[in-house]
């Protein structure tokens, strides 16, 4: 048995060696050295510091929590999302040897006794439970009687309110300094700009040591799909990656089940994942998932949050996110073994529009401006002239990243400058409909089409003005303009397009030098 020279006991600093950790993480682990920033983190947390850490998918944030459980006396609760994770994360914790438990509803009261009768002896070094469990009063009752070493929050990110992967109950956990003001927290994630960063610092209390690293995934390939039919684009994608893992990601149960039925007919092995299915049938497409070396798992977001397959090669989002970080995190999950991989983006702005707009009208009022700010950002993403590697990077504030030379922006170099009269039109044409300017009724009066929408508009200078054009095309401009902050989106309740301040002043003194130049994305087939 080795003893350790490490300890601490709440708020008790004791100094960390690593040629220490280097021999448990080899005799538990199997793992020759610890990364730097792993070294870097356990030793602020050993030190009785809050601990917020940054790092992309795959990189070993687990080992960070992992390893101070085993050096600390008592037990170390981690806070995770989904009961799979966790099941996964405690099966192979055990299959080292290390006393890991997790707790769910699906156990007996005897299970649940033993547990916390091995939590009572400090047998259980490290814990697993979701948010609700965790923050339940009888249970926070019995914690404070034990020794606890440190929590650790995963996925902290499920805390944004704004953010795809939110959970309620993860705002509960803001509490636990209040109830835990001695113990360390450490708070985990893959994503989170530092706006975002200094939202959950606030919102968990911490006095926090900062851990970030790069973003930057430079094995992932990025590409945006423009042109074409999306079944026929996603059948060409999958036969370009034959005997490989994929994952495809479809916005609601009816597509998965449609695009899941679709690949089948074309001979892919295909699985799929979402909330209609059953817990049994879920574990089984999860299982199979992992165990194959070339399935096609078809997906709601429910799936892919902590699985870990470390050989999925290539990722398609069918329809598209309407946040930066989602899709960076999401995209996290193919290439974890450091090889060359895909991520695959499709977008129309028909669909980008209706779907995200749907999602924005039906989340609170208050975050309403945060939510359309993150669509921006995504359609400028998606119409971006840089590289996508890049822009990403900078959107996370990170600095001297050059151009990655392989995305499908960097590929295609050529550009296509647009008329600035059509976008002129547009914005006349927003000017003249005041607050009545949905895409729909915009579109309608650019055309001409004389419907019961427009009946009153028909007086406008601009009516009829864009009807040689289609509205794909007129979509797109909007989502163009968009993007670059010359129209917005006044009201939550309608959705319709005003003219910004910049386009006011712009339209006011006519000076459309800056207006815009569009660079084609990439036609896959």
């Amino acid at each position: 048995m080795i003893k350790f020279s490490t300890s601490h006991d709440n708020n008790n600093k004791n100094m960390m060696f690593v040629d220490e950790l280097e021999t448990l993480a080899k005799l538990k682990f199997n793992l020759d050295t610890l990364k730097p920033f792993q070294q870097a983190i356990i030793s602020d947390f050993m030190h009785g510091h809050d601990v917020l850490v940054i790092s992309p998918t795959g990189s070993g944030k687990s080992l960070c929590y992992q390893l101070p459980a085993l050096l600390l006396p008592g037990t170390f609760i981690i806070i995770s999302p989904l009961i799979a994770l966790m099941q996964d994360q405690v099966e192979k914790l055990k299959s080292k040897s290390i006393e890991a438990d997790f707790l769910h509803a699906d156990l007996s009261k005897e299970e649940q006794n033993q547990i916390f009768a091995s939590i009572k002896t400090q047998k259980t070094k490290l814990l697993y439970v979701s948010p609700e469990r965790l923050l339940q009063n009888f249970f926070l009752s019995f914690l404070k009687q034990q020794k606890i070493s440190g929590f650790a929050i995963d996925e902290v990110h499920c805390m944004l309110q704004w953010g795809q992967d939110f959970r309620p109950e993860y705002q509960g956990l803001s509490k636990l300094k209040k109830i835990f003001p001695r113990i360390p927290v450490m708070a985990l994630t893959a994503t989170a700009n530092p706006k975002h960063q200094q939202s959950l610092i606030e919102q968990l209390s911490l006095k926090a040591k900062k851990h970030i690293y790069s973003i930057h995934r430079r094995n992932i390939h990025y590409h945006v799909i423009t042109e074409g039919d999306s079944k026929n684009n996603l059948a060409h994608i999958c036969s370009q990656h034959p005997h490989q893992s994929g994952i495809v990601y479809a916005a609601s149960r009816l597509r998965v089940e449609n695009i899941y039925a679709f690949l089948k007919s074309k001979g892919f092995e295909v699985l799929k994942y979402h909330a209609g299915l059953s817990a049994e049938e879920k574990q089984n497409q999860l299982a199979l998932f992992q165990n194959s070396s070339q399935a096609i798992m078809v997906a709601t977001i429910a799936f892919g949050m902590g699985v870990d397959k470390k050989d999925v090669r290539y990722i398609v989002h069918l329809d598209t996110p309407g946040r930066l970080d989602q899709f960076v995190q999401e995209s996290g999950r193919v290439g974890r073994d450091g090889q060359e991989a895909h991520s695959y983006i499709f977008f129309q702005p028909a669909p980008f529009f209706q779907f995200n707009f749907w999602r924005i009208q039906k989340a609170q009022a208050l975050l309403f401006p945060e939510l359309i700010e993150d669509l921006k950002m995504m359609a400028k993403f998606l119409n971006s002239q840089t590289c996508f590697n890049k822009f990403i990077t900078d959107f996370f504030e990170e600095q001297d990243n050059p151009d990655c030379g392989y995305c499908s922006r960097c590929q295609n170099q050529s550009k296509e400058s647009v008329s600035s009269d059509d976008f002129l039109k547009v914005l006349s044409c927003i000017a003249r409909l005041e607050d009545a300017a949905t895409s729909k009724v915009l579109i309608e009066v650019l055309q001409g089409q004389l419907t019961t929408r427009t009946h009153a508009y028909q007086g406008l200078s601009t009516f009829g003005i864009g009807q040689e054009q289609s509205v794909k095309y007129w979509l797109g401009l909007i989502a163009l303009l968009f993007s670059h902050d010359w129209i917005s989106i006044r009201h939550q309740s309608t959705m319709n397009w005003v003219l910004t301040a910049k386009a006011k002043m712009a339209m006011k003194h006519r000076n459309y030098a800056d207006i815009l130049n569009h660079q084609p994305l990439e036609p896959l087939i």
